[in-house]
């Protein structure tokens, strides 16, 4: 029987077992310990998404959060204790109406000597630094007033995409880039077979005005913004339990 380690969802550590497997799930540090004997560890490891970017009044969306970063591998491990890393999702950016910020970026998780790095946080619609998006396990999106996104990790995840005029872009997701055709959709996230789920997703970037939020299907990541003035200005936080980047706040009037 192998044993599977898997990293990424905040429910206390649990360990259960399928007709392959016994799985085991960490959402907190800890060690990941093997007693007696060696094997084959098939193991997933994922960091904290990045949250999403926030407007300022009169502006374009903010964009959306990038996936943490995903790792999966598998190992011979015998007899050792080994340190568990878990790292938390990344806020979202609180929108003012002088200046829309980044999201902040998630942090790395690790195990084995690896490290998954946190998503990037989604691009803010400041005419600062501030509102850059930041590059990460997969990239943050772009904004109207900072256009190109934020670039992934070779191996771990994508580049979150550009804006498409008044549309911000979505978050760069573990198995492709944020939409490239100006639907402001987050890159897909990946399949885990073991439970049936999709982690790593991109965040939705936000629209200008009036916008309808939106996200990739199997991406698992936050909506986007649907913008108007709507009380949505806020970036999301990474959405919980997925790795999966936070939605860009909707543009607002103002």
């Amino acid at each position: 029987m192998a044993i599977t380690y898997h990293a990424g969802r905040r429910i206390q550590a649990t360990s259960t077992t399928t007709d392959e497997y016994k799985l085991h799930t960490f959402t907190g540090d800890g060690t990941f310990q093997i007693t007696a004997g060696s094997g084959n560890v098939d193991y997933v490891i994922i960091a904290g998404g990045g949250g999403g970017g926030g407007t300022q009044a009169d502006y374009a969306g903010g964009g959306g959060g990038g996936a943490g970063g995903y790792i999966a591998n598998n190992a011979s491990l015998s007899t050792n204790s080994d340190s568990v890393v878990r790292g938390a999702g990344g806020a979202g950016a609180v929108a003012t109406a002088n200046q829309g910020l980044k999201g902040t970026n998630g942090s790395n998780s690790s195990f084995n000597g690896q490290t998954a790095i946190g998503g990037g946080g989604g691009g803010g619609s400041s005419s600062t630094n501030a509102g850059f998006p930041s590059s990460g396990g997969s990239g943050g999106g772009g904004t109207y007033s900072r256009n190109t996104g934020g670039a992934g990790t070779s191996g771990q995840g994508f580049a979150g995409s550009n804006n498409h005029g008044a549309n911000s872009g979505g978050g760069g997701g573990a198995s492709e880039v944020g939409s490239t055709n100006g639907n402001m959709i987050g890159g897909d996230g990946k399949l885990f077979s073991l439970t049936n789920t999709y982690y790593a997703g991109g965040g939705g970037g936000g629209q200008w005005a009036n916008g309808s939020t939106t996200v990739g299907a199997a991406s698992a990541g936050g909506l986007g913004g649907g913008g108007g003035g709507s009380g949505n200005a806020n970036g999301q936080d990474a959405t919980a339990n997925t790795g999966s980047g936070g939605g860009g706040g909707g543009g607002t009037t103002a």
